[in-house]
């Protein structure tokens, strides 16, 4: 597991072994295993924040359509990941004493980053998780948390920045283009448009039951439009239902060789010479006969990066 520690806006890199994971889990220095500050004892303490980076859906099937492009595009996650975590050590602030009372300027942070490439839907989902350990060092030299209220105010920041490095990266536009790719006023890949709302399953789900949800409400209210803090209730009540789990175990080259099959299936009617000269140049050296079952869910729409508590 990756392990990255901004200290000065420097970041730098090592591997956290299962264990070394699990103390440093619990506000220990990993390697020593020594206490960094106060012990996170109660059951409800927060443990890391989750920041949750997601693209729009057509950059993952670029990336599942052209090798090079899989290859650029985890160079852009990597800078847009480093961006991220260097605005938090710069920007958040630790807390300590009574009440939270005394703020301290964080020197040094750590993030956990996990990797995916799929939804629970299994559609082609590139996103990455950014645990944001609470235990942050202050400018003083102790150990101690970060202020979590100014971390989930602060996502709306770096959604934006998220969403606007995505957008303008020079590197990934040049990549794009040397395939005749072009970003439109969405944020979408333009000439993947098609592609995106069959591999979208999860976000259509979502929305049936956010209208659904939102019918039952109404109707159980007299016709009363629902408030934004009951929209949030239902927002979070849609996401949850009939969530389906990550299967453990999948063979990557069977998932790309269904994709792949899909994409061409589903895009072919709307740019059919397009994605039958695709399907002769890919199937050789990327999609084998191999077919799997596929559950049907979930999926992002856009880059966000949403700020999330986790506990125990």
């Amino acid at each position: 597991m990756a392990r990255f520690v901004v200290e000065g806006g420097v970041v730098t890199s090592d591997e956290l072994s299962a264990g070394g994971l699990r103390v440093w889990l619990t506000g220990n220095d990993p390697v020593t295993g020594e206490q960094r500050g106060t012990s996170l004892m109660r059951p409800d303490a927060d443990l890391l924040l989750d920041g949750t980076l997601n693209h729009p859906k057509s950059y993952s099937i670029a990336a599942l359509l052209h090798p090079d492009l899989a290859a650029e595009f985890e160079a852009l996650q990597d800078r847009i990941r480093d961006r991220v975590i260097t605005l938090w050590q710069r920007e958040l602030n630790a807390r300590r004493g009574h009440g939270g009372l005394i703020r301290e300027p964080i020197a040094r942070l750590e993030v956990v980053e996990l990797q995916h490439r799929r939804s629970c839907a299994l559609d082609p989902h590139a996103h990455r998780h950014l645990w944001l350990n609470v235990k942050v060092r202050g400018d003083d030299g102790k150990w101690t948390n970060v202020d979590s209220r100014v971390a989930m105010k602060f996502h709306t920041v770096i959604n934006a920045e998220g969403e606007l490095a995505a957008r303008t990266d020079t590197q990934w536009i040049a990549a794009l283009a040397r395939h005749g790719y072009t970003i439109g006023a969405d944020g979408e890949i333009a000439e993947l448009t098609a592609a995106v709302a069959p591999m979208s399953r999860r976000s259509a789900q979502i929305e049936t039951n956010r209208v659904r949800l939102i019918a039952e409400w109404e109707a159980a209210h007299s016709g009363t439009r629902p408030s934004v803090e009951v929209l949030q209730q239902i927002d979070r009540r849609a996401w949850a239902v009939a969530r389906p789990n990550k299967p453990s175990l999948l063979d990557e080259r069977s998932w790309e060789a269904t994709v792949c099959e899909e994409l061409a299936t589903s895009c072919s009617a709307s740019n059919v010479s397009s994605w039958n000269s695709w399907r002769a140049r890919t199937a050789a050296s990327r999609c084998s006969s191999a077919r799997f079952v596929r559950s049907r869910s979930r999926t992002r729409r856009s880059l966000r990066a949403s700020l999330t508590p986790a506990s125990k």
